[in-house]
């Protein structure tokens, strides 16, 4: 079960007596923009296209994987992970999106998934692998994908959600993206 709310201020209200019940309290900052401006720190040492098919598209759920395993264990979930793929896969089929990737020679390095609704464009899942962060690559993907997206598929807005501490929204503020609002949660899950 989950509640969610946003806020004009920047305080979430009252949640102590949900934590102590057992939910898990969270937060989202909500990131826009209409352009992007080419941030300081911009790897230039790796090719930034589209993941299209076979080696691509293998390595892709492979960071995929990687990235889900940070968050939620694998081998209970594996079948939520397979159809988050294949959820992603047809909508960039239908035309509602699209994945690119950073590549170090032929090895994906990074990943965004982008989708489209109308005029706006919304980050769905970034991912760097461990051992090519800190190198700019995630700004230089994030700055291309958006370039696109912006030149390419009739938008206008591009949104993307962080956690308010998390070192990428340094990243996303880095390109232009402004934060717009802030939503909070109470989750509890049941064993």
């Amino acid at each position: 079960m989950t509640f969610t709310w946003d806020l004009a201020v920047q305080e979430p209200g009252e949640t102590q007596e949900f934590q102590e019940a057992g939910f898990s309290f969270g937060s989202t900052a909500s990131l826009s923009a209409k352009d992007v401006i080419l941030p300081p720190k911009f790897n230039r040492e790796v090719a930034v296209r589209a993941i299209v098919g076979g080696y691509d598209c293998k390595q892709f759920e492979e960071l995929q994987r990687l990235s889900s395993a940070e968050h939620i264990d694998i081998a209970k979930n594996e079948f939520f992970v397979r159809h988050m793929i294949d959820d992603y896969r047809r909508m960039t089929e239908s035309g509602h999106g699209g994945f690119f990737g950073a590549f170090a020679g032929e090895q994906l390095a990074a990943y965004v998934v982008m989708f489209r609704d109308g005029r706006i464009c919304e980050y769905r899942d970034v991912f760097t692998r461990a051992d090519f962060r800190r190198r700019g690559i995630c700004r230089r993907l994030v700055y291309e994908s958006a370039k696109h997206a912006l030149g390419n598929w009739d938008t206008d807005t591009l949104l993307v959600d962080a956690e308010p501490d998390y070192h990428a929204l340094g990243i996303y503020e880095s390109l232009g993206f402004k934060r717009t609002e802030t939503t909070y949660s109470l989750e509890w899950c049941a064993d």
